[in-house]
């Protein structure tokens, strides 16, 4: 059984304000009113800075120990 509302199935189907409320990611509800989150930018602009860092580290014991 399909819910028409929604289209999805009976059993996903919640009320908002219950104690769990299955619905919360499909009302976009997850990250506090639909605002973009910093953790993807975070992401992006820390990987490289962090690669760098660790491949020195790695390079000067590997120089360390030849």
């Amino acid at each position: 059984m399909e819910s028409k509302a929604q289209g999805l199935p009976a059993n996903v189907i919640s009320h908002p304000g219950e104690p769990y409320d299955r619905m919360l990611f499909y009302r976009g509800e997850q990250d506090d009113g639909g605002e973009p989150s910093v953790l993807p930018l975070l992401v992006v602009v820390g990987a490289p800075f962090a690669l760098f860092f660790w491949g020195v580290v790695i390079w000067k014991i590997w120089g360390a120990l030849h």
